[in-house]
């Protein structure tokens, strides 16, 4: 008798699970996708600058004297020192063994630019002085972070906009969101890569930042950062 009582009450539950879900899929509702884009100027463009040197015996120039002259250039083309950081912040020379027999000191900087203009400025200045590696490793914006969050922003009220909308057409307004996804969010630079010669030994190479050159200047193109954003809204009646 009991397990007889036991099978009625768990129909009754699955019956009503299934109603409830019935229930819930039978309420209509509306899909759509916002979108956004905004395309900036970038205005931090980090140079990564490798100091080294070469030992034999008693000759060769110490990084710290390469480093004197490179910021004394540095200044005579207007770019603060302040710019100028080592690029990890533990980081010191680093000295390893050169062919079992030399030794070699290095040291790597970033450099922080802000416009086409002093990169070009200082690129030309490696070629005059003893730099040994130089390359564009970063292109960015200094409020690329709020950026992003506008166009999410942005995205979501054109998604509720497009909502309210095609349902004022049918005579039904927007209800409570359902389900809000993030469907796409990036940042990237629509431009070619770039390859210099300028620098020796060994050229600066930029693979990841994207930038053109033209008659041997560098130029960079706008940063487009966008955001999709999918929204459910259920639909209730215009009362």
């Amino acid at each position: 008798m009991k397990v007889k009582n036991m099978m009625i009450i768990m129909a009754l539950l699955t019956t009503t699970l299934l109603d409830a879900q019935v229930a819930l899929g039978d309420k209509p509702y509306i899909e759509v996708n916002g979108k956004s884009e905004i395309a900036v100027m970038p205005d931090q463009i980090i140079v990564s600058i490798v100091l080294k040197e070469m030992e034999k015996g008693k000759h060769g120039t110490s990084t710290d004297e390469q480093l004197k002259v490179l910021k004394e250039a540095l200044k005579k083309i207007n770019i603060p020192i302040t710019k100028l950081s080592l690029a990890h912040s533990n980081a010191d020379y680093i000295r390893v063994k050169y062919r079992k027999k030399d030794l070699v000191n290095k040291a790597n900087y970033n450099l922080i630019l802000k416009n086409a203009k002093e990169v070009n400025e200082v690129f030309k200045m490696f070629d005059t002085i003893d730099v040994y590696k130089a390359n564009i490793k970063e292109v960015t914006h200094s409020k690329i972070i709020e950026y992003k969050k506008q166009m999410r922003i942005t995205a979501t009220r054109s998604a509720k906009e497009k909502a309210d909308y095609l349902l004022k057409e049918l005579g039904a307004k927007r209800g409570l969101p359902l389900l809000v996804r993030e469907e796409y969010s990036n940042s990237s630079y629509q431009s070619n890569s770039y390859n210099s010669n300028n620098v020796s030994p060994g050229s600066p190479q930029v693979s990841s930042s994207k930038i053109s050159a033209k008659g041997g200047e560098i130029g960079f193109t706008k940063i487009k950062v966008t955001a999709q954003i999918y929204v459910k809204f259920l639909i209730e009646e215009e009362l």
